[in-house]
């Protein structure tokens, strides 16, 4: 995926869509870089994102981290 972000080429798999959205925001700003990260980052930043659609509301993390992320991050740990 961050081969196909960094080169914007089309992708017709099911993920196109979302590289397509990504790179359309991209151009707002003046830099936009992409970077592999490991498995258990992405394992944190899908456990905000899932737990933020179960709550259905905005969430602002300044300063701190959810309960419920922290779990994630403890099993690494480790």
């Amino acid at each position: 995926m961050i081969r196909n972000l960094k080169e914007n080429r089309g992708e017709w798999s099911v993920i196109g869509a979302y590289i397509h959205n990504i790179y359309a925001s991209c151009v707002i700003f003046q830099n936009c870089v992409f970077h592999h990260v490991q498995k258990h980052i992405n394992d944190v930043a899908h456990a905000l994102a899932t737990e933020g659609f179960k709550r259905n509301k905005s969430t602002y993390l300044v300063g701190n981290v959810p309960a419920y992320a922290l779990g994630v991050v403890e099993v690494y740990r480790q």
